[in-house]
């Protein structure tokens, strides 16, 4: 008996070991400044983003209608951003310019402090 307990105890503590890795992996590189303003501008904007191309070959990140930033620098930081957030499956490329938060972007919007009234209106949407 104490050696099946035995195994199971070290069985426990392999299958937790391989659960603490994937976190691990997931968390190692925070969220800089500038995905942390991503993810909560797009929550507040129904979680959708544009990567805008100009014909001087400018790429640009809109939130609602208007340019998320005027800057070039922060601008550039911010499709770097972006593209970040798409890796790590906070948001998706829905094709051609348009880009939309995952559940896991809306819900970590949503601990950074993203005020996302638009759900209140659509019934068994709100989140809790």
């Amino acid at each position: 008996m104490n050696i099946i307990a035995e195994i199971l105890i070290g069985l426990s503590i392999f299958i937790l070991g391989l659960f603490a890795r994937e976190i691990f992996d997931k968390w190692k590189e925070r969220l800089s400044s500038m995905e942390r303003r991503l993810l909560i501008s797009a929550a507040e904007n129904e979680g959708y983003l544009q990567k805008e191309h100009t014909d001087q070959s400018v790429v640009f990140i809109m939130i609602g209608s208007n340019p998320y930033i005027n800057n070039f620098k922060e601008q550039t930081e911010a499709v770097e951003a972006l593209d970040k957030l798409v890796n790590r499956q906070y948001a998706f490329h829905q094709g051609g310019a348009s880009y939309r938060l995952t559940g896991s972007g809306f819900d970590v919007a949503k601990k950074l402090g993203a005020k996302m009234d638009f759900w209140k209106s659509e019934p068994g949407v709100n989140p809790k």
